[in-house]
């Protein structure tokens, strides 16, 4: 068997994936063309494929392009993986991810996501088939061999998809912040990446944003650096992860503390 993964895939993934034991091929970050070219040269030396992406990465921002990698599962015979850890709460119609908002949810066989970032709680799910979801139960290690979650952190669960089905206007809200911050960073000379909630200010080397990160600390707004090896050398940066809560007085101020903090980059 064979897993073709992104590039940028999160740490549990790329475990997941060395566990298997299946042969590993890395697509470039959301290159499509470079996906199809890997299942092209290698997808028949395999008796399976599976193909993993997140929906939203957690340290870009920004969206896996699932129609296009969707649009391959008939050439190429392969599994499609949707982790919408990320995604869960923010995107689609229902709130259910990105998978649910590009329409794609026939053509994705796994969607996995957690009840610890929007839902403000802890677990995870898995979402396919009767067949596969039983083949888990029975077989997945990790699965078996954790303690059950406790009845109220389940109530809770339960309780935060109730409010994603019947209050919409926090995702609609949520994503306003973010496009509202994310162009005010910007107008302020600021380099950001991504299109959703996850807002990451790109800072360069690992010392400045850590003291970037003390600094807004010291003046009462908590955000944390991300540095290597978690992002690549010299792409260090402050991670902003949003809430419907925060108003957008809120919002200017962190951006008038980034000016106020600022330190010229080393290019200029």
């Amino acid at each position: 068997d064979a897993v073709f993964s992104d590039e940028l895939n999160h740490a549990s993934i790329i475990d997941g994936v060395i566990l298997s034991r299946a042969a590993r091929f890395i697509f470039r970050h959301n290159d499509v063309g470079h996906l199809e070219e890997l299942l092209r040269k290698e997808r028949a030396k395999f008796r399976r494929a599976l193909v993993v992406t997140e929906g939203v990465f957690s340290m870009e921002g920004d969206r896996a392009p699932l129609r296009e990698i969707a649009s391959l599962k008939e050439r190429y015979d392969f599994i499609l993986l949707v982790d919408e850890a990320h995604a869960t709460g923010i995107f689609g119609e229902r709130g259910s991810g990105v998978v649910e908002e590009e329409g794609v949810e026939e053509e994705v066989d796994i969607i996995m996501g957690t009840f610890g970032k929007a839902l403000g709680s802890f677990g995870a799910y898995i979402a396919s088939s009767e067949k596969l979801i039983s083949y888990l139960v029975n077989t997945a290690r990790s699965f078996i061999f954790t303690t059950a979650l406790p009845p109220p952190v389940v109530g809770a669960n339960l309780a935060a998809l109730k409010v994603i089905r019947e209050e919409p206007w926090r995702r609609k809200k949520l994503l306003e912040n973010a496009s509202f911050f994310r162009r005010k960073l910007e107008e302020a000379g600021f380099e950001t990446r991504g299109c959703t909630q996850i807002v990451p200010l790109i800072l360069g080397e690992a010392e400045r944003a850590v003291r970037a990160s003390r600094s807004l600390m010291e003046r009462g707004i908590f955000v944390l650096p991300a540095r290597p090896p978690t992002v690549p050398p010299g792409e260090s940066r402050l991670r902003f992860s949003l809430s419907c809560d925060h108003t957008r007085e809120d919002l200017l101020r962190v951006v008038e503390c980034l000016i106020e903090i600022s330190e010229p980059s080393p290019s200029r």
